[in-house]
């Protein structure tokens, strides 16, 4: 188990790409240094943090906050859906805005 959660931190800490993973209250549980670059967060600031508070930005409709809750509700529970079909990109709010 040691040697697995070395080599996570090894690759995730290692991409250029954010890495953030999180619970299925949707509360960070990684933010890897990239993450901290292109959204301006400390690791210790995400970390527990709801990721939507964090990242969604405010002008997001409605409709669309809805289906995001709705989505990882649906991957808490299954395990399945649409982040888990390959690469997803995202637009997310900065830190400054």
């Amino acid at each position: 188990m040691k040697e697995s959660e070395a080599k996570f931190r090894t690759i995730t800490n290692s991409v250029r790409d954010a890495i953030v993973l999180v619970d299925d209250q949707a509360k960070v549980t990684y933010w890897n240094p990239a993450a901290e670059k292109i959204l301006g967060y400390s690791n210790k600031e995400a970390i527990g943090k709801d990721v939507h508070q964090l990242v969604v930005p405010p002008t997001m409709s409605k409709v669309g906050k809805e289906c995001i809750k709705i989505g990882v509700k649906a991957f808490a529970e299954t395990g399945a859906g649409n982040f888990t079909v390959g690469n997803v990109e995202l637009i997310g709010l900065r830190k400054d805005g």
